[in-house]
């Protein structure tokens, strides 16, 4: 019985030493550093979705004001576009007496002549 007592002991120390703190603290560790990557991982996304919004609304911002510049736009304003063939005229000195000049409005085009 001396030696069963003996296993016995021995078992008994292991089961011990198997729920003991010291043996689980690494698991609590690793537990913690998982909890941990859950929550940066967590935040990263947050992160990353707020400055995907971000850019969506720098862009249709930009957007918005690109096309007020355009031409069609400012043609809806009521101002006109002259052209002298395919050079669009920008100053009154560029055009001669008796050039032929288009003048674009809104709704169409007409040919004019310089006098």
């Amino acid at each position: 019985q001396g030696a069963l007592q003996l296993i016995d002991g021995h078992r008994e120390r292991v089961r011990s030493l198997l729920s003991s703190y010291a043996f689980n603290r690494p698991k609590d560790i690793v537990r913690e550093y998982a909890q941990r990557l859950d929550e940066l991982a967590r935040v990263q996304d947050m992160k990353a979705r707020h400055l995907f919004e971000q850019a969506h609304r720098a862009h249709e911002s930009l957007h918005k004001r690109l096309s007020g510049l355009g031409s069609e736009s400012i043609l809806k304003r009521g101002y006109a576009i002259v052209r002298r063939g395919e050079s669009v005229i920008t100053r009154a000195e560029h055009l001669r007496h008796e050039d032929e000049a288009t003048i674009q409005f809104q709704d169409g085009s007409v040919t004019a002549k310089v006098q």
